[in-house]
């Protein structure tokens, strides 16, 4: 199971609606990014953006616990407890 993190700027948006995050889980890495790019309009509310400067982060959600102790140590070990 991979997990997907995008933090975003969108200079359309002003304000504080200007910066974004977003999260998803799929099988695959694309199937990820797209939930979470999905998570993220959802919050915004917006179809139309022309402009984003984004940072997708993935990782491996695995039920292993040597896995998942080397993803605690740098903080993404569940995708539920970021963003």
């Amino acid at each position: 199971m991979k997990c997907a993190f995008i933090e975003a700027t969108l200079p359309e948006l002003k304000g504080g609606k200007m910066y974004q995050s977003g999260r998803g889980e799929g099988s695959n890495s694309k199937a990820a990014i797209s939930r979470a790019f999905g998570d993220m309009f959802k919050k915004i509310g917006r179809k139309h953006v022309s402009v984003i400067q984004a940072r997708i982060s993935l990782t491996i959600k695995n039920e292993a616990s040597v896995e998942e102790e080397t993803l605690n140590e740098i903080g993404r070990a569940s995708c539920r407890e970021r963003v």
